[in-house]
């Protein structure tokens, strides 16, 4: 396994999911090597030989200490009710106040390594992690500013009256995004490959006006071991197969997700495609949780256009990690 740093050298856009990192990699491997090296990539899918790929996250650097963010994952929700009548809490203060705090709570969406893997170990579950008053401390954050821009007549070439636009972007002083991949040697040194031809060009959008530039930095990376996991969280967005869905409703207690639908566009700076839309694919989110299956790749690619004599596919595997859930007390 490796994790990919992406160090900013300018503003960026948070939009680097797995689906559209994936295909940037797919362009810049037709780019980089031949449209013959992509083919056989995306063909040694069908095979079994999986390169995974996560979707970015964040990362801060403060002195010699470095922190990365992972997705908290999806649980089941904490059965407040319950806790109030195994504590015997019937005062209107009390319950107001906890329920304050399960709503802040909430809002947390990430958590550094650590506490990470002691979701994995099963060391925590919601509830444990709730009421712990852990994840009331304070984690690093980007600026984020709105910047207002021209709209250009592309026909006259000269800027038109009231035709304003703002974007939201993101800065980052000692820090930046991070990504995991893994997959088999030739896959990982065609990715490689493909990352340092983006590390010069920039990554999508807005990059021909010196958005979206990285320095690239991969090193192994590792978690810890789980012992005995019942179910798999992914790091990715993540399209099961038909016969995964049909395992999963029969397992429950370990299949927590929320869902999200995705259209993206095809081409952008590498092909100018006139008819550009995508078919729109509904997909697990990131963090989602699912029973063990005992398979080492879960999920799949989906066609969704056809251009000239290329299929053009959406990024559907999971990067699954094992993770043991705590069983109910």
């Amino acid at each position: 396994m490796k994790i990919v740093y992406l160090t900013p050298k300018s503003s960026f856009r948070e939009n680097l999911r797995s689906d559209t990192l994936w295909g940037l990699i797919c362009w810049g491997i037709n780019t980089v090597y031949s449209k013959e090296t992509l083919d056989n990539f995306i063909a040694d899918h069908k095979e079994g030989k999986v390169f995974k790929i996560s979707s970015t996250y964040r990362f801060f650097r403060e002195d010699e200490n470095e922190t990365l963010l992972f997705p908290k994952p999806i649980l089941e929700p904490i059965d407040i009710n319950r806790y109030f009548e195994e504590n015997k809490i019937s005062e209107k203060e009390k319950k107001a106040s906890v329920i304050k705090s399960l709503k802040d709570y909430k809002k947390v969406k990430f958590i550094d390594k650590e506490t990470f893997e002691k979701f994995l170990t099963g060391e925590l579950n919601e509830s444990k992690y709730f009421f712990s008053n852990l994840w009331d401390k304070k984690i690093p954050n980007f600026n984020r500013e709105d910047v207002l821009h021209n709209q250009i007549n592309r026909l006259t070439n000269t800027t038109e009256e009231g035709a304003l636009f703002s974007t939201s972007e993101l800065f980052a002083n000692n820090g930046g995004l991070f990504f995991l991949m893994d997959g088999t040697e030739e896959h990982l040194k065609l990715a490689t490959g493909a990352l340092n031809f983006f590390s010069h060009v920039g990554f999508g959008g807005d990059s021909s006006i010196g958005k979206n530039h990285f320095d690239i930095k991969i090193d192994d990376f590792t978690f810890k071991k789980i012992e005995n996991p019942n179910a798999f969280i992914s790091l990715s967005l993540y399209s099961p197969k038909k016969e995964e869905i049909t395992e999963y409703k029969k397992s429950r207690n370990y299949f927590w997700y929320e869902l999200e639908a995705r259209k993206g566009k095809f081409g952008g700076q590498f092909i100018k495609a006139k008819n550009f839309w995508k078919d729109s694919v509904l997909l697990f989110k990131e963090g989602s949780v699912f029973p063990n299956l005992n398979s080492q790749n879960y999920g799949r690619n989906i066609q969704v256009m056809k251009y000239d004599d290329m299929n053009i596919y959406q990024f559907g595997y999971a990067f699954n990690l094992p993770i043991k859930i705590m069983e109910k007390q």
